[in-house]
């Protein structure tokens, strides 16, 4: 059972100017709260400490060319961190001239879709240097959007080529498996998390609409009329290892967090049976000892 949370779409702005030379900043802040500390101690002194910064005009004295020493060698650091150093690597194609990537798990794999020397579409996995060719559902096309770290990948593939139909599917230990749709034609899963679990989009019956589902434990669940606006498209774009799911409505901009309810336990009849068998022993143990 899953409860949904409005998170209604917005722009925002994060500076990571600001994260990244913020570190730069505290020595200075340390600096001027010295400066103020020598203020406080002797009138005056302020000013001929920041005079003894320029050489020119009056030579440092050995504590403040220590202090400007500590501030320089403190921002060293800040500095060299603000600027990452990244490697480039060109992934290849499976052949053809063009391909994209969709997805990375901890380990460095990666999840997308290449050109083939047929110049048709295949979804691939990236791992070790290598390229994989996923194949397809019975079409010849295919993409891969989602990869866990058990190197599962999940994505959508043609699988009727003269209707157009598109099924999703999870490809695990080589096999890619047709997860099937809500009773429609179309389906795409977008997303898998660690516990095996997929979201993404599939049509109901007589493909009167598109609804976002949760696949687990081999079983689909349509989790679109938990949202607004009935009627509306509406598709599962990631989920977590908490089984968590954000979703999105079509044309509407608005956006769904997904949470799991966990079920209230309701004891079944033969488990209170077996309740008050055991207590009623318990209790005429005890009636027979008193007697």
């Amino acid at each position: 059972m899953y409860m949904p949370t409005i998170i209604a779409n917005s722009t925002l702005f994060v500076n990571s100017y600001y994260y990244i030379y913020m570190p730069t900043f505290l020595p200075i802040f340390w600096f001027l709260a010295m400066n103020q500390r020598l203020t406080s101690r002797a009138p005056g002194r302020s000013a001929r400490l920041f005079n003894s910064l320029n050489c020119r005009k009056k030579p440092m004295y050995k504590r403040r060319f220590l202090h400007c020493a500590i501030i320089v060698v403190a921002c060293v650091p800040a500095l060299a961190a603000a600027v990452p150093t990244y490697t480039a690597i060109d992934l290849g194609t499976l052949g053809g001239a063009h391909a994209g990537a969709s997805a990375i798990n901890d380990s460095g794999q990666i999840a997308g879709g290449s050109t083939t020397n047929s110049g048709n579409y295949h979804a691939y996995i990236y791992s070790g240097g290598v390229m994989t060719d996923l194949g397809a559902l019975g079409g010849n096309e295919s993409i891969a959007l989602g990869i866990n770290n058990a190197g599962e990948v999940t994505g959508g593939s043609f699988y009727n080529t003269s209707r157009g139909d598109n099924h999703d599917f999870l490809y695990s230990i080589g096999i890619m498996t047709d997860l099937g749709t809500l009773g429609g034609t179309n389906s795409v899963a977008y997303d898998i998390n660690d516990l095996g679990q997929i979201t993404g989009m599939a049509s109901t019956p007589d493909d009167a609409r598109m609804n976002t589902f949760l696949y687990s434990d081999g079983i689909m669940t349509s989790l679109g009329d938990l949202m607004c606006c009935s009627g509306r498209p509406n598709f599962g774009i990631g989920i977590n290892n908490s089984s968590q799911i954000v979703a999105e409505t079509h044309s509407l901009y608005r956006s769904y967090l997904l949470t799991p309810v966990p079920d209230a336990a309701v004891p079944e009849p033969g488990s209170l049976l077996l309740l008050a068998t055991a207590l009623g022993g318990v209790f005429g143990l005890r009636r027979k000892e008193n007697c």
